[in-house]
């Protein structure tokens, strides 16, 4: 049941209104190409999460290297778990545009561009507010909502909450 949330983004409508004839199922091919953008603790776990479902991930990060300014020993075992599905990494290129097909990169330095293909985008962009990118995404995207440290930098724990708040109170109708 929860693939059809994923599968049909007028679920939520077609339901309340009658109309579940109407909502496109899974394939169950249970593989969905998802790009996620940023490489730090909540990129990377949230990557292992989806890569552990069984979805095709591609982790993109601007910086050179992944998890950069984590401790070191969470690290090594936040990337220990996450390696061990051979996810695609594309380190050293920033985000240059959603598009309805996927994403567009740019390699940092050089302004070299590439497309990837996507059916999600999940972005995990860093420890600062940074609610700036939110405005061209929310004219793209309906319902764009910023959580965690994308409305307010703090702590760990309050990331973790107003995302979970906010996943169950989301409605897109």
């Amino acid at each position: 049941m929860a693939r059809a949330f994923f599968t049909d983004p007028a679920f939520m409508r077609k339901a309340a209104g009658g109309r579940e004839k109407e909502i496109w199922g899974c394939i169950g091919c249970l593989v969905c190409r998802e790009s996620m953008v940023g490489a730090g603790l909540t990129g990377l776990e949230a990557a292992e999460m989806q890569l552990r479902g069984g979805s095709d991930v591609t982790i993109v990060e601007m910086l050179p290297e992944l998890g950069q300014g984590m401790f070191e020993p969470v690290l090594r075992e936040v990337k220990a778990g996450l390696l061990k599905y051979s996810p695609k990494l594309y380190m050293g290129w920033r985000l240059a545009g959603i598009e309805k097909s996927g994403v567009k990169l740019e390699r940092v330095g050089t302004g070299e561009t590439v497309h990837l293909a996507a059916d999600a985008v999940v972005l995990a962009l860093g420890s600062l507010p940074d609610s700036v990118q939110a405005a061209p995404l929310s004219r793209e995207v309906r319902n764009t909502l910023l959580i965690g440290d994308a409305n307010k930098a703090g702590k760990i724990y309050d990331a973790i909450k107003t995302g979970f708040c906010t996943a169950f109170s989301f409605d897109p109708l």
